[in-house]
């Protein structure tokens, strides 16, 4: 099997201490890669990190939740000071299954806080990073749940909906800046 080959140097990952954060960090991970895993859970974060130096990448964490807009930024200012950034990737997310709770006030307000303003909150601050550097990449993780509604998770499908239609719109506009986005 060849060996892959990884066009990203330096990357910054939401939401890198469980799930589909978690993978794409091993994934990345290799010699000569920078990763910067943001998450919440010290404990599996710094597992993930780990797994991610075993396999040669340098690795640093930051544990915030993407609710608090100046954690964020601030990590991002940080990584991007240690290592020009490459790519961010705006995963974090929580859902009803991930709270343990059924939709009611409480979990759909966190659930939009995060997954909504998370999201933003990665965003706008890689977005001045990337601005100031003349390119750079964003990645925002949307969902298949955010193309129709999904009757076991509403708020979820509604908040991965707008993270989707916020995306897309940032592409058109910020590609003559040479910045890409991509809504996955």
């Amino acid at each position: 099997m060849n060996k892959k080959t990884v066009s990203f140097q330096s990357i910054f990952i939401t939401g890198a201490s469980s799930g589909i954060g978690a993978a794409l960090a091993r994934a990345y991970a290799d010699k000569g890669v920078f990763l910067f895993l943001c998450g919440r859970n010290e404990q599996r974060l710094n597992e993930v990190a780990e797994t991610c130096r075993q396999k040669g990448a340098e690795v640093y964490t930051f544990i915030f939740d993407v609710i608090n807009a100046n954690d964020g930024r601030d990590a991002l200012r940080k990584s991007n000071s240690i290592r020009s950034l490459d790519l961010v990737i705006a995963n974090a997310c929580v859902s009803n299954g991930i709270l343990g709770m059924c939709e009611n006030i409480h979990a759909t307000n966190t659930i939009m806080q995060t997954n909504i303003f998370g999201v933003v909150n990665t965003v706008l601050p890689a977005l001045e990073l990337f601005k100031f550097k003349g390119c750079g990449q964003i990645a925002l993780m949307s969902s298949m749940a955010g193309y129709r509604g999904l009757s076991n998770c509403p708020a979820y499908s509604a908040s991965k909906n707008c993270v989707k239609a916020w995306g897309e719109a940032l592409r058109g506009v910020w590609a003559r800046e040479q910045i890409k986005i991509n809504v996955i």
